[in-house]
């Protein structure tokens, strides 16, 4: 009789487990995790099946993780939940942050609440804690009961500013025990932080999957009897089936591999490490540097999760990721071919596929495969499907292209773009955390991952990789090296004192304490304990971590992570601890299997396809390699599980453990390097490159900046442009600066003679490339052999401005210099020195001045940290590929972008459309085909320019025939300059669409923009009208300043409903949080919900407005800029109009004054201003609905 212990690993598809024996070796297993025709559950029969040999054999112990709630969240099959909130925000989850997610989809899908049923009780506390209005205990009684005699059986309760003071959660919570709820969530203890809608999606989502996870864990130990068990949670520690909770459980099974990955690794002398997790579906990378990267802010099924997980960035691209050509351009996934019918090499009528790359190429030989292919499951991999497959395709991109590709080397080209996508997803999550990748060591595991390790650690300038003995099971065997933990988490939000440090230790030494007493038979030196703060900047809700220490040690770790992560040290501004995590793990020793002897198994050569030739390579069981033993790419090592590609220039050693480590011994000579000729692999290649460079600048700036606008609401954009200052990539974030910028470029260039290099320029005018003064753009020349060869920008919208109102959105302006400082041609920086002095001088020295000159100066600073990674980024192509390379491709993607425009516009139909604006102005334009086949957009009759800020720059006009026509194409399409090239715009000088000076233009950026786009979509016939408004609402004194913009209603179209509560067309903007608005500003939200029956009916109807209401806590002044209050958003093809919005101010006698689409007033305290939204038009007959 033995002692066996069990790693498992429950996956989606496959559980695999992995087993000690009594002899300490381990023994393998790979089950479907479905297969009801032949047992009940994989992890039972695997245990089973591992130990039918030894009939008295003794589990001592299994440690699982599983994706049994992941799956329920994925497929929405958790517990009918019952979800109670505070009055006022019953549709806090449908509403969310009123974002979509992708941004030129015009059929907008939201992810539902996953609640069965929403009530509100009548309750309040304010941003203290303190109760405003008591709990309404026998109406919730009431309620509670109800819900209960309906059958639901869980709840989950969510009130305002609970985690400052939850009585009422509390007392509602033994309400719901008393009735005989079975399991009840409370957001306190569930996420005890503020911020209402992450914590109230927090809490559902815990009370939507504990029973179901409940009922699985029960299942498992009825049938496995009294076996200890442990479970790994989403943050990577085990953990017992008393504490394993839904919200802990989402991750389970990834972050067992980002556990072994980092332990692995770290065990074999490695301590900053890539993980490389590449299976079926998609890729996990993630990032290990000493210490685990913990998220506290996790998107999952489109449900946000304030718990802590390990950090993992994943991305489309996998063994199954499908290939196909576009017609110019060769591209991988993201759909998958999935395990059925899967890849045309499993002989099942697939589709092309990743995997197929590696078998028509050599590097997957069928002889080391085992025969589970085919119809019947028991044929080999079909080599031959491949090679005809590949045949057909390379004879059809042949035809197209006039090109002369073989099978191998379309092959070739395909895996080059699979490599890029997923070396670019680790650039992504390294720029984010400041980090530079060269000391680091890519650990490769999953199924493909060993197949394409070197290639992807080549694409990151990365000199080794490391492949674990169980490299293809690696998330099973983190479950046997993770830590048993058990932690605390405590929400303090005050001031980083020595006061404060002092409580936070006394509270330490009891939490500590009380978990040292759980682990009662550990040994002492098993257990270790920590303590970690959570710290950030006033008014900031970037985090980072620090362990408790001295005061001033403390200060000083914060702010060495700040300036290395965010790039700036904020000495002004207090340091605030959010939260402290008293935590105790007990370690678990690393498991390695005693080193077999070589056994003498012959090798093998066969022709393998390396890029451009063929090579003898040797394939290697892994079995027979000795320590030490070097072997020299190119050459596949192999067994059951592993398929190891030892790239040529590579190295392979085999260490101890079992383990191999790669290095790279010479480098590549770039293929690519100053050759210019199209190709659709380069062209897909520097599609992304570009955009990825647009992303990683918005990345940095994002991570930079200080205002609220920026870092949180998303209000920026960042681009490259060419030598001309054509656009060539813009990372779409705010769909109004979109195409804009490039006027601004341009006129930079032609406003100044002479450049040298780091200058760099801002400007915001209107009249040249700019939208409205807050839109600042920052513009730097990129160099190459001291000449300006392309341009980077980055726009931010900033907090102030200047002008008559705090935020710089005066309502009643008529005159440009009103709304602010106007900058034509600043230098900003010459030749590497900012112009600190020269830039308070403008900013502070007008009529109008900027309220914060600090915080303006820091978000430009900002900017500037992302133009500078922009041109890190173009010059390190420029090294890589040539410059003339580069440049020449800059203008193939325009070119590419042109044809998609034109393939578009192939399938409009001429149109004419009159828009009338609330304030009397007309917006007219004719669309019509050219005899060129150009698309003409025609403004003429449009109204003459106003006298009030609703004129619309020219470039906003630009920016919004730019959009919709990138939503007509339903493909992933690059977006710059090329899609305007089809496109005539007409728009008469000194009419509302391209004022001259000095006309007032904010309302044109917010509001116009809004109906222009409404206007061309009525043109096509395309959808109804959305709200039509971006309901710009601003309020402040000379000590605060906040600026928001609410979402209304969508349009509907020919075949799909418009959306409620969604930001639509020419903003894409978040919405502050209630509890912390509250926390920064002297109001209460009384409402946010969803405006019912205000989307026009029809055969589709067209999305619902919301409601929004504030009350003062003091006196403000309010800015309200806003449209469609008197005319209706319009339906299409006999559907009906949405309902107009409303403006309210409802006064201390309880009187409600209805405000013009416009206004400025003073409000008092306790007064409230209430703004209704517009609804989205419907779409066709509603008799036909």
């Amino acid at each position: 009789m033995g002692v066996w212990k069990f790693w498992v690993d429950r996956g989606g598809t496959f559980t695999d487990i992995l087993t000690i024996t009594p002899d300490q070796t381990i023994v393998s297993k790979k089950l479907l995790s479905e297969d009801p025709d032949h047992y009940q559950d994989a992890v039972v029969e695997g245990v089973k099946r591992i130990t039918r040999q030894a009939p008295e054999a003794v589990v001592e112990q299994i440690k699982m993780g599983t994706t049994v709630a992941t799956n329920a969240l994925l497929e929405r099959r958790g517990e009918d939940t019952l979800f109670i909130t505070t009055e006022g925000f019953a549709d806090l989850l449908t509403i969310r942050s009123q974002h979509r997610q992708h941004l030129f989809k015009q059929s907008i899908e939201k992810p539902e609440p996953v609640y069965h049923q929403v009530i509100t009780v009548s309750e309040r506390l304010n941003a203290d804690g303190e109760v405003i209005r008591p709990l309404d205990i026998q109406a919730a009684k009431s309620s509670l009961q109800q819900s209960y005699d309906n059958g639901l059986r869980s709840v989950a309760i969510a009130l305002m500013h609970a985690c400052i003071n939850p009585e009422h959660e509390q007392m509602l919570g033994k309400i719901a025990r008393d009735i005989g709820y079975q399991h009840i969530s409370l957001s306190h203890q569930i996420s005890p932080f503020p911020k209402l809608l992450e914590r109230a999606e927090t809490t559902v989502a815990d009370a939507y999957l504990s029973p179901v996870l409940n009922r699985y864990l029960s299942q498992l130990q009825n049938q496995l009897g009294d076996t200890p068990m442990l479970f790994m949670q989403s943050n990577g520690d085990l953990t017992e089936a008393a504490e394993f909770s839904g919200k802990d459980a989402v991750l389970s099974g990834p972050a067992g591999g980002i556990v072994a990955m980092a332990r692995t690794a770290a065990k074999a002398g490695f301590d900053k490490v890539i993980g490389f997790d590449m299976g079926g579906t998609s890729t996990d990378v993630s990032l290990f540097t000493g210490e685990f990267d913990l998220s506290q802010n996790n998107e999952i099924a489109g449900i946000h999760l304030r718990v802590p997980m390990l950090s993992v960035h994943t991305v489309a691209a996998g063994g199954g990721s499908k290939l196909w050509f576009d017609g110019q351009r060769f591209r991988v996934g993201p759909e998958s071919a999935g395990a059925y019918p899967g890849p045309v090499s499993y002989g099942k009528q697939g589709h092309l596929a990743v995997t197929d790359i590696n078998v028509l190429c050599g590097k997957i030989q069928p002889e080391y495969f085992p025969n589970v292919f085919g119809n019947d499951g028991q044929q080999p991999i079909d080599v031959n499907a491949c090679q005809t497959t590949f045949e057909q395709l390379a004879e059809s991109v042949n035809q197209q292209t006039g090109l002369s590709h073989t099978p191998h080397s379309l092959a070739s080209d395909f895996l080059n773009i699979a490599v890029n996508s997923m070396a670019n997803a680790i650039k992504t999550i390294s720029t984010q955390k400041g980090i530079e990748l060269d000391e680091f060591t890519l650990n490769a595991f999953g199924g493909a991952g060993g197949q394409h390790a070197c290639l992807v650690a080549e694409e990151l300038g990365v000199n080794r990789v490391f492949v674990h003995a169980h490299s293809s099971l690696l998330s099973a065997y983190g479950m046997g090296c993770s830590y048993i933990g058990k932690e605390d988490d405590v929400f303090y939000g005050k001031p980083l004192e020595q006061s404060l440090l002092s409580q936070i230790q006394q509270q330490a030494n009891t939490h500590l304490a009380d978990q040292k007493a759980f682990f009662s038979s550990a040994k002492p030196e098993e257990l270790t304990s920590s303590i970690t703060l959570y710290l950030h900047y006033e008014n900031s809700e970037q985090t980072l971590s620090v362990a408790l220490d001295e005061l001033d040690k403390v200060k000083s770790a914060f702010e060495s992570q700040h300036e290395q992560q965010f790039g700036f040290i904020n000495q002004e501004t207090p340091i605030l601890v959010k939260q402290a995590v008293f935590k105790t793990t007990q370690e678990q020793p690393l498991f390695e299997e005693p080193f077999n002897e070589p056994v003498q198994k012959p090798s093998k050569k066969h022709a393998v396809w390396f890029g451009d030739r063929w090579l003898e390579t040797e394939f290697i069981p892994i079995e027979s390699i000795a320590l030490n033993k070097a072997i020299n790419g190119p050459a596949v090592i192999y067994d059951s599980n592993t398929t190891l590609v030892v790239e040529p220039g590579w190295q392979a050693e085999k260490i101890k453990g079992n383990h191999f480590v790669l290095t790279k011994l010479q480098q590549r000579q770039p293929k690519l390097k100053n050759d210019t000729q199209l190709t659709p692999t380069r062209l897909e290649i520097f599609n992304n490159l570009y955009m990825h460079i647009a992303e990683q600048m918005g990345a940095v700036l994002q991570q930079t900046a200080h205002s609220v606008n920026i870092k949180e609401r998303l209000d920026f954009s960042c681009a490259l442009f060419n030598q001309q200052g054509d656009l060539i990539a813009n990372a779409p974030h705010m769909p109004v600066h979109l195409g804009s910028m490039s006027d601004s470029v341009r006129h930079i260039i032609n406003s100044n003679k002479h450049i040298n290099a780091g200058d760099c320029f801002m400007m915001n005018s209107p009249y040249h490339g700019g939208t409205h003064l807050p839109d600042i753009t920052v513009i730097s020349p990129v160099f190459v052999d001291d000449k300006i060869h392309y341009w980077v920008a980055s726009r931010g919208h900033h907090a102030d401005i200047g002008g008559t109102t705090p935020g710089s959105m005066p309502a009643s302006s008529n005159h440009i210099e009103q709304e602010g400082v106007i900058i034509e041609n600043f230098k900003l920086i010459d030749q590497h020195q900012l112009q600190r002095d020269a830039l308070k001088k403008l900013l502070t020295g007008s009529e109008h001045p900027v309220r914060n000159f600090h915080q303006t100066l820091a978000d430009l600073q900002a900017q500037i940290a992302a133009n500078q990674r922009g041109i890190q980024e173009l010059l390190r192509a420029v090294e890589q590929y040539g410059n003339q390379t580069v440049k020449h491709y800059m203008e193939y993607v325009q070119d590419n972008a042109e044809q998609a425009i034109i393939n578009a516009i192939e399938q409009l139909a001429p149109g004419k459309f009159s828009y009338p604006m609330d304030n009397g102005a007309t917006i007219n334009v004719s669309i019509e085909k050219t005899e060129q086949q150009q698309l003409l957009f025609d403004f003429t009759g449009t109204s003459e320019q106003q006298n009030n800020n609703f004129n619309a720059p020219l470039s906003v006009t630009r920016a919004a025939v730019l959009y919709v026509l990138r939503s007509l194409v339903t493909d992933d399409i690059p977006l710059n300059e090329g899609c305007l090239r089809p496109v005539l715009l007409k728009v008469p000088q000194g009419t509302l669409l391209n004022p001259k000076f000095p006309a007032a233009v904010v309302a044109g950026n917010v509001e116009t923009s809004q109906a222009v786009t409404d206007a061309i979509f009525g043109a096509l016939q395309w959808q109804a009208a959305a709200q039509g408004s971006m309901n710009n609402l601003t309020f402040g004194d000379q000590q605060f300043q906040y600026y928001e913009t609410i979402c209304g209603g969508s349009g509907a179209g020919k075949d799909y409903p418009g959306t409620d509560a969604i930001q639509t067309h020419m903003t894409n903007s978040r919405i502050t949080d209630p509890e912390i608005i509250e926390q920064r500003f002297p109001v209460i939200l009384e409402q946010f919900s969803v405006r019912n029956n205000s989307g026009g009916r029809g055969q589709f109807f067209g999305g619902n407005g919301v409601i929004r209401r504030f009350r003062f806590t003091q006196p403000m002044t309010v800015s309200i800029l806003s449209n469609n209050r008197k005319n209706q958003p319009f339906g299409m093809h006999g559907g009906e109009p949405g309902k107009a919005g409303i403006n309210r101010h409802i006064k201390l006698d309880g009187s409600r004054q209805q405000l013009a689409a416009c206004c400025e007033l003073n409000v008092k305290k306790d007064e409230q201003i209430e703004i209704e939204t517009p609804g989205g038009g419907g779409y066709g007959l509603y008799s036909e609905h």
